[in-house]
Formats: C-alpha cells, sequence, structure tokens
C-alpha cells in the first residue's frame, strides 16, 4: 500500500497541472476575445463620435442657410383658399389660409394642416410647385416647400384640389418675392399646362370669400353660373307634393340679390390668376 501512495500523489499532482493549463487556457482564450471585443467597441465608439461631429456641423451649415434664404423663412407667404363642407346634409363653404415656407431641400412638397383637415391636395400641391417654378422662370430644384392649410375648425373638406390654383399663385409670389392681394379670393383646379380647370361648390365658396372681405372672387373660365336646387310646392286636390328643381343662376347676381356685393370674375390660366392677384 505504502509503494502505491507516491504514484497515487504523482497522479493527483499531473490532473492539478492540467486542470490549471485548461483554465489559464481558458481565462486566456477569453481575455484575447475581450480585448478585441473592446477594441471593436472603442473604434465604433470613436466612429460615432466622428459622425455626431459631422451631424452637428451639417446641422450648424443647414441652420445657417435657412436663416440667410430670403424666400419665406419666418411665418411664411400666404394666400386665402376656399373648400366646402357638408354640415347637417348642406354644403357650406369655408375659407382656408394657405401658408408657404421654403427650406432648403430637393425640391419635394410637404403638406401640414392645423387643424388636422380631411383634404386631398398632395398630387395637386406638387402640380402647383412645378408650374409656379415654369411660369416664374425660377428654378427651386434645392428648395423644399411646407405648405400649412389652416382653418378655424376641424373638418372634412370636400374638394382639396379646388385650391391647386390658389397654392400656385401663393408659391409664384413666394419664388418671386410680389406680393398678391388680399381681397382676391380663388378657386379651381390647377393642370400641368398652368390652364385653371373647373370645381364645384362655387355658389357657397363665394359667400364664404364675401363674409371674409374679399371683393372678387375668381372662378375657372366658364363657371360664372352655379346650379341652385329649389323647392316647388304643388297642390293636386287634396294632394300636396313638393318638388325641388335644379336652377342655373348667375353667381355675381344670385349673391347681389342676397345683399353680397362681391364681383366674380373668370379665369382661364395661372397667368390670369397671377394678372388679377398682383395688380
Amino acid at each position: 500500500m505504502r509503494s502505491d501512495e507516491p504514484v497515487a500523489e504523482k497522479k493527483r499532482r499531473n490532473v492539478g497541472l492540467i486542470v490549471l493549463v485548461g483554465v489559464l487556457a481558458v481565462s486566456f482564450v477569453i481575455n484575447t476575445w475581450s480585448y478585441y471585443q473592446l477594441r471593436e467597441l472603442s473604434v465604433r465608439l470613436e466612429t460615432v463620435q466622428q459622425e455626431n461631429i459631422e451631424l452637428k456641423k451639417s446641422l450648424e451649415i443647414l441652420e445657417t442657410q435657412i436663416k440667410e434664404h430670403p424666400v419665406g423663412i419666418e411665418e411664411g407667404a400666404w394666400i386665402y383658399s376656399v373648400g366646402v363642407y357638408v354640415e347637417n346634409d348642406v354644403t357650406k363653404g369655408m375659407v382656408l389660409k394657405i401658408y408657404a415656407k421654403f427650406i432648403p431641400g430637393t425640391g419635394s412638397v410637404l403638406i401640414k394642416t392645423t387643424p388636422k383637415m380631411g383634404i386631398a391636395i398632395q398630387e395637386s400641391a406638387e402640380t402647383a410647385y412645378a408650374v409656379a417654378q415654369r411660369v416664374t422662370g425660377v428654378n427651386a430644384r434645392d428648395l423644399d416647400v411646407i405648405i400649412t392649410i389652416a382653418s378655424n375648425k376641424t373638418l372634412n373638406i370636400l374638394d382639396g384640389p379646388s385650391a391647386g390654383a390658389a397654392i400656385t399663385a401663393l408659391l409664384a409670389s413666394a419664388l418671386t418675392g410680389k406680393e398678391i392681394r388680399t381681397d382676391v379670393i380663388a378657386t379651381g383646379a390647377i393642370s400641368p399646362d398652368g390652364s385653371i380647370t373647373k370645381v364645384g361648390g362655387l355658389i357657397a365658396k363665394a359667400e364664404a370669400a364675401y363674409n371674409n372681405g374679399a371683393k372678387i372672387f375668381a372662378v375657372p373660365k366658364g363657371q360664372l353660373t352655379d346650379t341652385i336646387y329649389v323647392k316647388e310646392t304643388k297642390q293636386y286636390g287634396f294632394m300636396t307634393i313638393t318638388e325641388i328643381k335644379p336652377v342655373v343662376v348667375n353667381i355675381e347676381d344670385y349673391l347681389k340679390e342676397k345683399g353680397c356685393n362681391i364681383t366674380v370674375i373668370e379665369t382661364a390660366t395661372i397667368n390670369d390668376l397671377l394678372s388679377l392677384l398682383m395688380a
């Protein structure tokens, strides 16, 4: 038994040594991996810090450009427009105030409403921006425009594209720095060729324009008249029948009969409207 003890002891020492070498090897591997991970993290941190420095510089440059750009940087240029909405099954007109503000960009059009309104106007506004650049000769491909549509209540405007002509005139005014009249309110959709096309709800819009202080209401060519619906009651013996008949009326004459003294003028193209607004 005693002769076996040195051998057993030697085996235990060998096993301990092997375990120790194994632990050291694992520790070395872990430390090496941790070192490279920390090194990579340090490189990433330096990269992020450099990116933050570059981003800060870019923001400072952008802020300087915005402050120095001459067009609509503060409150922004603005124009009145009109839309229609339905309340209790009655079509009503609503005057909208539309603002345009330019910032450095790539020629994009951004739409905001305040308060939030339902109004489909993106495509019309993009067409308006393109037409405004063409009629003014100003290349604004390095500018984004923020168009803000403001009203005094939340509502769903039924005919957003009818503000296209007014938006085009607003952008043309802002790009050239020429002021536009605030006593003229226009309605009409804008086409890529600059023509102003027909819209609806003209009497409701004209009344809203008059109530807002407008002296002139500009409509698309061929829309000096509008259709109203008149109740007509007839007696047939013991029966009373009420019919609702469409009647075409001259908008200006109809409104004057109601005490609304406003002049209605046709505009076939955006140049016609600009001549009226910048007179």
